[in-house]
């Protein structure tokens, strides 16, 4: 008979919902075979649940146990009994299993607020987990594996946010030819959504799409785990096909698209984010130049310090694209907001017609949220310049790239351009992309 050991459980809510929350009852935490079972049944779910374990009443370091957890762990369950699994003696092979009174604490997560973080298996098709904190991700967030066979997105808590968007104009703002920061106004964001971690890497976009389109580092040793890049939008999202395009069909895409690809594989509705979504994901919580304040080496690179990557050295003293994740994280973990390459967002960018310094700028209409007035879920224009359809123009890039320079505070949260060869299937270099999708676990998960 396998030992009865200990539990306690916890119940994760959203404070907007009136539902009557999931909850887990019948709770055993039993041992059999070097093994750790808990069972539970659920009840007002569909729900994500997830487990931590402490022996003696001391809460057990997440690396004992992330590595080895499997079962329904971290899944989108139904109602009924379920079983959370984890091979203790496959990390803690000395665990006596008699004397440490093992016990496993649940908390359960609604499917409308599902956990802090969502893996994306890239080599196997609906192969999606949840994990409730980046100290549960197997492996950390840092791990190879998660810029290669996995994608990483972290939930970003946004709905009914009023946050200031853009750059005053008296702290450094930045109207020119190449680059237009929208004029500080206040937006609310009506949907929680998660981010990619990373930018997308070659080998997470070679995995699902089979190919890969960069200018940079073929064949060198980190090559697997560098941003794509040069590609164009039309690649991803293309706009001249039967579909009508973003805003106008929402986030209806293009079965030609790799975006479209990627839903295919995964299940999961991945697209790109709207410019107001990178920004709040960008800024982290700062109203700062940077999320790092003025700094920028410590967490972007660009053409002042690509020399402080051993690797752009050793390929030859190329500035060029780096590794994704090496410099510093921003508050909610995101790496490589700014700098590495430019990000493609799903808005046409559209810049005020203003004069500022005696300089017009008039790359599109005049859009009332670009140049001041309050938003709600901005989804920026539907028409370009002159009027033009929506499916022509120029798309919003962020976050700026490697091969450019810092004068006058270039890089920063509000920097807005754009690649010219929106339409090409090739692109430019230095412009790549981070995907987003809802904060809802996918009904087809449900097991």
């Amino acid at each position: 008979m396998r030992k009865i050991l200990g539990v306690i459980l916890a119940v994760t809510t959203s404070a907007t919902l009136t539902a009557a929350m999931p909850t887990a009852s019948n709770v055993t935490v039993s041992m059999a075979q070097g093994k750790a079972f808990v069972d539970f049944t659920l009840s007002g779910g569909p729900a994500v649940v997830t487990a931590t374990f402490a022996t003696n009443g001391v809460p057990l370091d997440a690396a004992l146990y992330r590595d080895g957890m499997g079962g329904d762990a971290g899944k989108l369950l139904a109602n009924g009994p379920h079983k959370i699994i984890w091979k203790a003696h496959n990390t803690m092979p000395d665990l006596d299993i008699k004397g440490a009174n093992l016990t496993a604490e649940l908390t359960v997560w609604t499917q409308s607020l599902p956990p802090d973080y969502m893996a994306l298996d890239l080599t196997r098709a609906s192969n999606v987990t949840y994990y409730a904190s980046a100290e549960m991700v197997p492996g950390g967030v840092t791990n190879r594996i998660n810029k290669t066979d996995f994608l990483l997105l972290r939930r970003i808590d946004a709905a009914g946010v009023r946050w200031l968007m853009g750059q005053p104009i008296g702290d450094g703002l930045n109207l020119t030819a190449a680059v237009a920061d929208m004029m500080a106004h206040w937006v609310t964001l009506t949907n929680n959504y998660y981010i990619g971690v990373y930018e997308m890497t070659q080998k997470q976009f070679a995995n699902v799409c089979g190919t890969n389109h960069t200018a940079n580092a073929k064949g060198y040793p980190d090559s697997d785990v560098r941003p794509m890049e040069s590609l164009g939008y039309h690649t991803l999202r293309p706009v001249d096909g039967s579909v009508p395009v973003w805003p106008t069909n929402g986030h209806d895409v293009d079965p030609a698209g790799y975006l479209y690809t990627y839903r295919q594989l995964t299940g999961v509705e991945i697209d790109l984010p709207t410019e107001a979504q990178w920004e709040y994901a960008c800024r982290a919580g700062t109203t700062t130049k940077t999320y790092a304040g003025t700094e920028v080496d410590t967490i972007a690179w660009y053409s002042g310090n690509w020399a402080n990557d051993p690797m752009s050295v050793a390929c030859g003293n190329k500035n060029q694209t780096h590794a994704v994740g090496q410099l510093k994280p921003n508050a909610w973990g995101l790496y490589d907001m700014l700098g590495n390459v430019s990000e493609f967002c799903l808005d046409v960018l559209a810049n005020p017609t203003t004069v500022y310094g005696g300089v017009a700028y008039g790359r599109g209409p005049a859009v009332d949220f670009y140049m001041g007035a309050e938003a709600i879920e901005p989804t920026g224009p539907t028409v370009g310049a002159n009027s033009a359809a929506v499916r022509g123009q120029n798309r919003a890039t962020r976050g700026m790239n490697w091969a450019n320079n810092n004068n006058s505070g270039f890089i920063r949260c509000s920097a807005r351009t754009t690649s010219g060869r929106y339409i090409s299937s090739s692109g430019i270099e230095a412009k790549g992309f981070r995907v987003a999708c809802p904060a809802k676990a996918p009904d087809w998960m449900v097991r």
